[in-house]
């Protein structure tokens, strides 16, 4: 009967979010294939850093405006029902994870200021680092870092 009495623990919100914090890694990395920007094909690139020239002038650099604004879309998007996916099948390696129950309405983005234009409610649209939130009903949240890199031949 004690068996029992543990699975009914699980359901409880803390224990839930205490599986979760333990659990998860502090980052959960997805692949997509960006989108080409036209304004990068159009013109040559310009070094990520500043050329400075003998007398100390800025040589091709970019306002940190244009850096900062500057994302890289995606085909597709990475919802939450993606990273709830990905974050059941990480607590099922776990005999306490399989029992928390998740879903995507339990995941939440954040924005991390008001231009993170890659971030919707409900999915990330763009190559880049971003926030979300995992709440079990009736428990803390759970912050962890959701990394969206671009996808190649090798993790394809």
């Amino acid at each position: 009967m004690s068996f029992g009495r543990h699975l009914a623990d699980m359901k409880q919100p803390k224990q839930a979010t205490e599986i979760i914090s333990t659990l998860l890694p502090s980052e959960l990395v997805f692949y997509r294939s960006p989108i080409p920007n036209p304004e990068s094909e159009a013109k040559p690139s310009e070094p990520a850093g500043r050329s400075i020239n003998a007398i100390g002038g800025n040589i091709g650099a970019r306002s940190q405006n244009e850096l900062v604004n500057k994302i890289t879309r995606i085909f597709g998007s990475v919802t939450t029902a993606d990273i709830a996916d990905s974050i059941k099948a990480m607590l099922a390696k776990n005999e306490l994870g399989r029992r928390v129950v998740l879903g995507s309405e339990a995941i939440s983005t954040v924005k991390r200021s008001e231009n993170d234009t890659g971030v919707e409610t409900d999915r990330l649209k763009a190559l880049g680092e971003f926030d979300i939130d995992i709440r079990i009903k009736g428990g803390d949240a759970v912050r962890r870092a959701v990394s969206v890199r671009p996808q190649d031949e090798q993790n394809a």
